[in-house]
């Protein structure tokens, strides 16, 4: 097992794991724009500090020196405060969308998983159980109790992930149109 703190290095790999959760919010966020631009403004906020997707707050799972997973975590009370760069960008150059980008549902006490994601070519083998152990692990040495996360209503694999790893439901909610729900573990 090699998980590492994520580096600015990283994001040309972290980008297209991605793409496949943020794909729905981008939609909302952009508009029905090319690939091309989907991916340039993931990698824009993957590169700078201090905002929801950046790579400082990535942790990767390396084999073979390819990225095969990858775990965004932080304090709760943190997830305004990191969405705040990313809602000020799309008000600025977004603003014929609509500008109910983001509503705060994690719980401020919560040690809150961001994102997960594992690349199709290496899922089966237990990276992405491991990506959360090690974000727990983190949520501890930090002082947190419960570990939370959200997971959309039709991702039933990934539900049924959490559940086996002793998560449970608290509440739901939705984001740029997607219901989710939003799981909780005692740590």
């Amino acid at each position: 097992m090699n998980i590492r703190q994520a580096t600015v290095h990283d994001v040309k790999q972290i980008e297209p794991l991605l793409q496949g959760i943020l794909s729905p919010h981008i939609v909302n966020w952009l508009g029905d724009v090319e690939q091309k631009e989907r991916s340039a403004f993931i990698r824009s906020f993957l590169e700078i500090d201090h905002n929801a997707l950046s790579y400082q707050y990535c942790h990767v799972y390396e084999v073979d020196s390819l990225v095969a997973g990858v775990i965004s975590h932080y304090p709760g009370h943190q997830n305004q405060q990191l969405f705040e760069p990313i809602l000020d960008f799309l008000k600025k150059h977004y603003p014929e969308r609509n500008d109910d980008f983001f509503e705060d549902d994690v719980d401020p006490d919560d040690y809150y998983i961001n994102l997960l994601s594992v690349s199709s070519q290496f899922r089966g083998r237990g990276i992405g159980n491991q990506l959360i152990s090690f974000a727990e692990d983190n949520a501890k040495v930090n002082g947190y109790s419960i570990v939370s996360l959200n997971v959309a209503n039709n991702n039933l694999q990934a539900q049924k992930l959490y559940e086996r790893l002793g998560y449970c439901y608290r509440k739901t909610s939705t984001s740029d149109g997607v219901p989710y729900r939003y799981l909780v573990k005692e740590i």
